[in-house]
Formats: structure tokens, C-alpha cells, sequence
């Protein structure tokens, strides 16, 4: 792990049943809250659908807003920032 790239990966016994398509099967981006808010904009202009949006989804630095999407191969992406590294 460092500040750049973070692989995190849960065993099937963590897995939410409703969201496992998506969670935990899914490749995360971590950005400042600037560049999420300019993704957010480049995928809306892009027509390209958000597949799910939360406020507060713990992750591998703790508590993020998260979005996500899917890429054209069907592969779910999220784009994440943190207020605060392991804030809760």
C-alpha cells in the first residue's frame, strides 16, 4: 500500500450478498475531493450512468464518498475521496 495505490481485498465471508456484483469485485480510484468532483462532472458529461453513490463507505483508509460506474467492459470502478484518513 502506499499513498497512491491501495489493494483491498475481502474474503467472501464479508461480502454483502445485495452488492456482490459490484463489492467487493471492483478496482477503486482515490482522489482529493477536487478531482472527484471533476470525474463526477466528466462522467455526467459523458452520459456515462453512476451505478450507486454513498456519503460514507469504509475502504482500505477508512470512511470515503464513493461513486461508481462501470467501464465498457462491464468492470465496476469506484472513485473515492477521504475527508480524513481513518476518520470515522
Amino acid at each position: 500500500m502506499s499513498g497512491e495505490t491501495v489493494l483491498d481485498f475481502f474474503p467472501p465471508r464479508l461480502w454483502r450478498e445485495e452488492a456482490h456484483a459490484q463489492n467487493p469485485n471492483h478496482l477503486c480510484f482515490t482522489v482529493s475531493p477536487q478531482e472527484y468532483r471533476n470525474r463526477k462532472k466528466r462522467l455526467a458529461r459523458r452520459r456515462i450512468r453512476l451505478t450507486r453513490r454513498s456519503r460514507r463507505t469504509f475502504g482500505a483508509l477508512g470512511w470515503g464518498i464513493s461513486l461508481y460506474f462501470d467501464d465498457p467492459d462491464g468492470v465496476a470502478l469506484e472513485v473515492r475521496y477521504y475527508r480524513r484518513p481513518n476518520a470515522g
